[in-house]
């Protein structure tokens, strides 16, 4: 057939093909070495991710130990409050029995000390 409108002869279609080809293979390695790129860029991210993800796990491990940790130190302050408060009782009531004997005739002591006085008279 005759040669399409446009294109001219032969060797002059060749070359825009050729060309045209070029600029396309061009194009294709551009975007290869683009998608060459955001392929390690991701790939960097991922890692970056799985290094944080790991942190994270140690951060959150340690949280945890820490928390029963400071549970444990409010039970026992809360022991040791109650066995104070506890000891503050018993002082308050010996203090009590104290000031009864040394007022004598209160308690069972000072009977018994004022009967051996006076058994020894």
């Amino acid at each position: 057939g005759a040669p399409e409108e446009g294109w001219g002869r032969p060797s002059v279609a060749a070359r825009r093909l050729r060309a045209e080809r070029g600029k396309i293979a061009a194009e294709m390695e551009r975007l290869l070495e683009a998608k060459m790129g955001t392929e390690q860029a991701m790939m960097k991210l991922s890692e970056d991710l799985d290094q944080q993800h790991v942190a994270i796990c140690v951060e959150r491990k340690k949280r945890l130990e820490l928390e029963a940790s400071c549970a444990e130190l409010e039970a026992t302050e809360e022991a040791k409050e109650a066995e104070l408060e506890e000891l503050r009782r018993k002082a308050a009531f010996m203090q009590a029995e104290v000031a009864k004997l040394s007022r004598g005739g209160l308690g069972w002591w000072s009977r018994r000390r004022a009967a051996a006085a006076v058994a020894a008279t």
